[in-house]
């Protein structure tokens, strides 16, 4: 019976023991939560980073919402824990857990990850490891979650196969809906774990390590060895229409701020532009696109359903899709109302043309970003990059002419056949691309980012020769010291973390003990530069007989390759011609609408390619393009608004919503009114912002039953359909106890509560007389000086100044906290200086804000007080 509450009071207890405990709640809006009991499969999806930049990924919100749409399956999530978190773990011997039950993971049917960046596969190690679970495949019983992984890192899992029980290769709409169902027959059947992999590895999609053996000649890599001959290569899983293909439109909102803090739609899937280093431009041929009426209602109920500021059209190359402006147009009548930034991450140097930049355009034009990839005209035939300089310059001379503030360039060092004379086409062509920005902006600022090729699996490239650390340095500090003297910005990545990377993209299992080995010397967060440990992951390679170096090495195109069972779709023999037309620095066009180069990819599997543009350019098309609408809808008319007017709103504040921040309460509010459907007004200035004003801040972990905030509104809605409304869209754990009018120059929350009352309950260990003999003693003292901290520097005050009372009943206390604009005391320096409570008491101490007193001096007659005094239930009679 107490299960649940002891389960609530053990998970409250860790998060108090963390920096940012809004990374684990799991109380999101539009976060889904079932009954187990009442579902046939229980899966964990799992993204092995931080919150913040696991939160951002799009293919995980996919899949989490085609799964959650079976009423017989419950999909959770679990992210990488910061090292403050597992530290935590670690220390109270608990289990991580999935954030929307916080049961442990070992519990799951399944648990998969999505793998995007090799520099995780120790997060993927320390996930397991947290849970429970063994590393290795072949130490796991019939008792443990099936341990599947999938994404682009898929592309060669060969230094991950001995962790893993299965991979699905490609895209995962389908293939997740089949493992579902494959699970649920297994546990109705009662059928073995071996069964169940033997069955899904004779589908399409599926590709269980078990059943394959590699071969190693003299230390080299030989070949693989299917257990089942008529079975020896595994294809990858592709949906055939990406128009019928379902999107999330209610994804999770966050609790904290994401990296990406936007509401994405996928326009489009696949690029046939054909960059020869580019992956993702071969594992997710061919070409398919949405109809610009199904993106419009995409965004339309996304927008809706989460509150966000930023709607974001994803794609590998948005200027691509062939009816772009059209759509930009209709998206303009959903996101101007709203006040909706539109963004397009992701477009070609040559796309940028001006009537583009005008739908764009934002109030606020402050930086984007080109992507040029090599400095000079002939490296990019080499990677068939296919731009030239005027196309480059053209763009910066659009776009700063329009308005625009900074300017990003993107290359690569490394790549085949890059010479000295490549590198220094990269000084010359950010500098006169500063020259063209200063024509209209004299402080225009431009920046050039530079990463290191990384031959991938899959690619024309997958062959070349990479360079060495002292090599990536060399030509690092070429381009730092040129671009240093022309006063241009210039950031680049760590090379050693992209030695490891190539290490990881090209390598074959006997990696999987170099993995393990780091991460048990504690090897985390490899893509974060202040975590990445060069020397640990050195001496992993040589325990285990190995170097970094061996990696790097050119491989001869007709050598076996790990990842040769693997049929990503693109036939080997159309990369080897690619690799030869690159030294020839011959470039191959776009496929999408024209010119077939039969890499084998639509001949072969059900996916073809799947291309509209508008109708007004009807014309001599070929068989695969389609028409489509050249407007989506109407534009949406915004509401007719009402008199301005500010609503005082009363929340209170429980459970897992007492570990979000300040801030990041503010943002959830917001999103809120937004989800709502309330228009709020906003300030003026160059960047508005929605003019909602919060009392003071409450600490983290502190619950309330009184949080003030005024919003101010144009909306016509009575004050109670707008509590309604608005008590609706908010997060799990606010709770909106009440709201009235106050007029719009009242005086701000900050200058009208006079008082805050907190109330605390210590752990049942502290004994009364040590609380009562405290309390004797501060009230006998002249004064209480608290030592504090503010912008480095000491900054003591005395206690007894800004605390009005504190009493106690013989364990609880209670103390009423003066609103001082000078920082208000807070609740846990009462514990620490009145009590001597050590940071363990106070973590372990129930503290709950219980009252608010206004200030009646300052207050309007309309204005809310305290519930204590009666003013506030007056001031209800009377709005009613």
């Amino acid at each position: 019976m107490d299960h649940e509450p002891r389960k609530i009071r053990k998970r409250n207890a860790l998060l108090r023991q963390v920096e940012k405990p809004g990374r684990y709640l799991g109380n999101e809006v539009n976060a889904v939560v079932k009954s187990a009991a009442n579902v046939s499969l229980r899966l964990a999806l799992a993204f092995p980073d931080v919150y913040e930049v696991a939160f951002s990924h799009v293919g995980l919100k996919i899949l989490y919402e085609i799964l959650n749409d079976r009423p017989d399956t419950w999909c959770e999530r679990v992210y990488s824990p910061w090292p403050d978190f597992e530290e935590v773990l670690r220390r109270e011997n608990e289990p991580l857990f999935a954030l929307e039950s916080g049961d442990p993971l070992d519990r799951f049917d399944v648990l998969g990850f999505t793998l995007q960046y090799d520099l995780s596969y120790s997060n993927v190690l320390a996930i397991l490891d947290l849970a429970g679970l063994p590393l290795r495949a072949s130490e796991r019983n019939e008792n443990h979650p099936l341990i599947v992984g999938g994404g682009p890192n898929a592309a060669n899992p060969e230094p991950l196969a001995e962790f893993f029980d299965l991979f699905v290769l490609g895209e995962g709409e389908e293939a997740v809906l089949t493992l579902a169902d494959a699970v649920i027959a297994q546990k109705t059947r009662g059928e073995s774990r071996a069964q169940l992999l033997e069955n899904l590895a004779k589908i399409e999609g599926f590709y269980v390590p078990s059943r394959f053996t590699p071969r190693y000649e003299n230390g080299r890599f030989a070949g693989i060895t299917p257990l089942d001959p008529e079975r020896p290569t595994v294809r990858r899983a592709a949906v055939a229409d990406l128009d019928h293909t379902p999107f999330p439109v209610r994804p999770p909102a966050p609790n904290i701020t994401p990296v990406h803090d936007r509401y994405a739609v996928e326009i489009q899937r696949g690029c046939a532009r054909g960059c020869r280093f580019c992956q993702a431009s071969q594992l997710y041929r061919p070409v398919r696109q949405r109809t610009p009426a199904t993106v419009f209602d995409l965004a339309r109920q996304g927008l809706e359903n989460t509150g966000e500021t930023t709607l974001s059209l994803l794609s590998l190359s948005a200027g691509d899709y062939g009816c772009l402006n059209p759509l930009l147009e209709s998206l303009d009548g959903l996101v101007r109302p709203r006040r909706v930034d539109l963004q397009l991450p992701s477009l070609r140097v040559e796309a940028l043309e001006e009537s583009l930049l005008h739908l764009l355009g934002s109030e606020r034009k402050g930086g984007f970003t080109l992507a040029p990839e090599a400095g000079s005209e002939r490296l990019r035939r080499v990677i068939n990059k296919g731009n030239t300089d005027d196309d480059l310059l053209a763009s910066v001379d659009r776009a700063f002419r329009l308005g625009w503030q900074r300017l990003k360039l993107y290359f690569m060092i490394g790549l085949p056949t890059e010479t000295d004379d490549d590198l220094h086409a990269i000084v010359d062509l950010a500098e006169r691309a500063r020259f063209a920005a200063r024509r209209y902006k004299k402080g225009a600022q431009v920046t050039v980012s530079v990463s290191t090729f990384v031959p991938k699996p899959h690619t024309p490239f997958q062959w070349a020769e990479a360079i060495d650390r002292d090599e990536i340095r060399r030509r690092q500090s070429l381009l730092f010291g040129e671009l240093k003297r022309r006063k241009i910005q210039f950031k680049f990545h760590d090379s050693h973390s992209s030695l490891l990377e190539m290490a990881f993209s090209r390598g074959d299992r006997r990696l999987a003990d170099v993995i393990e080995r780091a991460y048990r010397a504690g090897a985390r967060f490899d893509a974060w530069s202040d975590h990445h440990d060069p020397a640990l992951w050195e001496k992993a390679f040589e325990d285990c007989g190995m170097t970094l170096r061996q990696w790097l090495e050119a491989i001869d195109p007709a050598a076996s390759l790990p990842w040769d069972h693997l049929n990503f779709g693109p036939k080997k023999s159309f990369l080897q011609e690619e690799w030869k037309l690159a030294h020839a620095e011959e470039h191959r066009p776009d496929c999408s609408y024209g010119t077939c180069y039969h890499c084998g990819v639509c001949s072969t599997g059900k996916a073809k390619r799947q291309v509209y543009l508008p109708e007004m350019k009807r014309g001599d098309t070929p068989e695969h393009v389609r028409l489509a609408e050249a407007t989506c809808q109407a534009p949406i008319p915004p509401a007719k608004p009402g008199e301005r007017r500010k609503v005082r709103f009363k929340m209170a504040k429980r459970d897992r919503a007492v570990f979000m921040g300040h801030l990041d309460t503010m943002k959830a509010v917001i999103r809120a009114f937004r989800r709502a459907g309330i228009s709020l007004v906003m300030s003026e200035g160059f960047h508005p912002s929605p003019r909602v004003a919060f009392g003071p801040a409450l600490p983290v972990g502190v619950s309330s039953n009184g949080e003030f905030f005024d919003a101010e509104t144009m909306d016509a809605l009575p004050t109670a359909a707008i509590l309604e409304r608005l008590r609706h869209a908010l997060p799990n754990g606010f709770d909106l106890l009440d709201a009235i009018d106050v007029p719009r120059h009242a005086p701000s929350l900050s200058e009208s509560i006079e008082t805050m009352t907190f109330s605390f309950q210590p752990p049942e260990n502290v004994e009364e007389n040590a609380i009562s003999d405290a309390l004797a003693n501060y009230r006998s003292a002249k004064e209480v000086i608290v030592e504090r901290i503010a912008k480095g520097k000491p900054r003591p005050y005395n206690l007894k100044e800004r605390l009005r009372n504190i009493e106690t009943d013989g364990h609880n206390v209670t103390a009423e906290i003066i609103n001082d604009t000078r920082g208000s005391v807070k609740p846990l320096e009462i514990l620490q200086t009145v009590f001597g409570f050590s940071p363990e008491l106070c973590r372990d101490t129930e503290i709950n804000k219980i009252d608010t007193r206004f200030r009646s001096s300052v207050a309007p007659k309309e204005n809310a007080s305290s519930s204590k005094n009666g003013a506030y239930r007056k001031q209800r009679r009377r709005s009613k």
